[in-house]
């Protein structure tokens, strides 16, 4: 027989019904064959058997079950839910545990942020939001020392949610991470936490060789607002295009809108020395003539 979590939730709405019957009769459970309460212990006890069975249906049920009808003792059942081989079972293991809530939850939980399977991963995030900052922000930071690459890059990920000061040392710390992944993730977060003492870390992300890393970085930058900034970011915006538009909004946050006008100079100049090189290169006047660079001029003076 193929057994669904809806069946499950079917006798649960029906042990519910019959609780309702029995009080909206009259009837004292003493005069029943076997009290409500036995029923539900009864089937607490087969939950947690069928948690431990061969039959993967069947451990999905009963995790599923426990976590609707169990009690704190049955904590084990859903830590050891999380090392199961079904995503499925792992997901209503996480869930189970976040009925809970319990501190000495958050280091599985954490355990779990590395899991492959999403619907365990976005479980897992709702359990770890239902503890406070000072439960969770300390074993998140530990976290960012992992040996696994996943839980590193979540960790950082969760901590950004978490806006919370406290990481900012650590966070720039794991900036060395050699994935990309984490380092993204670890600038997303100093970035929105806007620590001025990320700053600096920031300002080395703008080199970074991973694209999006380069991006989070000129986006935190913004909001930080340092103006160590302006020379890198008019640096990218004269010279990539792909980041030129990213670079230009955080220099004017930075700066203000009068930024745009010196930029566009800059730019319009390097575009008539791009068309005079050319030039001289299609019709061959250059000679033996060195050469001119793209850097071989001078910004036109500003009029206001």
């Amino acid at each position: 027989m193929h057994l669904e979590v809806k069946m499950v939730d079917q006798l649960l709405q029906t042990i519910n019904s019959l609780a309702n019957d029995l009080e909206g009769d009259g009837i004292s459970y003493g005069e029943a064959v076997m009290s409500l309460h036995e029923i539900q212990i009864s089937l607490r006890q087969l939950l947690l058997t069928g948690a431990h069975g061969p039959n993967a249906d069947i451990r999905r049920c009963s995790v599923y079950g426990l976590g609707k009808i169990g009690e704190r003792e049955d904590i084990e059942a859903f830590i050891e839910g999380l090392a199961d081989p079904d995503a499925v079972v792992r997901a209503w293991a996480v869930a189970g545990l976040a009925k809970f809530a319990e501190p000495t939850e958050i280091r599985y939980l954490i355990g779990a942020l590395g899991d492959s399977d999403a619907f365990v991963y976005y479980n897992t995030v709702l359990a770890l939001r239902k503890f406070s900052n000072d439960l969770i922000v300390w074993p998140l930071v530990e976290a960012l020392r992992s040996s696994d690459t996943l839980v590193r890059q979540r960790a950082a990920k969760l901590l950004a949610s978490l806006k919370d000061s406290r990481a900012v040392d650590a966070l720039i710390f794991a900036f060395v991470d050699e994935a990309s992944a984490v380092r993204y993730e670890v600038v997303e977060a100093l970035g929105q936490i806007a620590d001025p003492r990320a700053s600096r870390i920031l300002l080395c992300a703008l080199n970074d060789e991973d694209r999006d890393v380069r991006l989070a970085a000129i986006k935190g930058l913004q909001k930080i607002g340092d103006e160590m900034a302006i020379e890198p970011l008019v640096r990218i915006i004269l010279t990539s295009e792909e980041q030129r538009n990213y670079a230009l909004e955080t220099l004017m946050a930075i700066c203000g809108p009068q930024a745009v006008l010196p930029i566009h100079e800059a730019l319009r100049e390097i575009d008539l020395q791009a068309q005079r090189i050319a030039q001289a290169l299609s019709s061959g006047s250059l000679g033996h003539q060195r050469v001119p660079s793209l850097w071989d001029w001078e910004p036109a003076r500003v009029e206001n």
